[in-house]
């Protein structure tokens, strides 16, 4: 997922210094995640379609990092800007780690859907 996520990252900015609105980029990156996320929690019965999921998940993923940069450096004055870089960089850290504890102290969970 991370790898394929930072190998799509030039093809974001790409898109957005060719004059692709941020906008709709975010909404469409956005929808695809949340959809692929959905795919894979569902449909993903083996290792390969989990794989090939996964890294969907992680390009759409990967969008959303230079278009919110966009947005934040349109929306705000150049002597502002490093604080909302600042304040976007760490609310993704602590997103990283609240999300790796939660994940941490379930992990030993069994889950059992029942056929009926």
């Amino acid at each position: 997922e991370v790898l394929a996520g930072s190998l799509a990252l030039p093809v974001w900015s790409g898109l957005l210094g060719c004059g692709t609105c941020p906008k709709a980029l975010l909404v469409h990156g956005s929808c695809a995640w949340g959809a692929l996320t959905f795919l894979a929690a569902v449909t993903a019965r083996d290792f390969s379609t989990a794989l090939w999921l996964r890294m969907l998940n992680g390009i759409m993923l990967s969008s959303m990092e230079p278009v919110s940069q966009s947005l934040i450096a349109e929306a705000t004055a150049s002597s502002e800007r490093g604080f909302y870089f600042g304040t976007l960089k760490f609310c993704n850290a602590m997103g990283w780690c609240v999300v790796g504890f939660y994940t941490t102290a379930i992990s030993n969970l069994h889950v059992r859907l029942s056929a009926t």
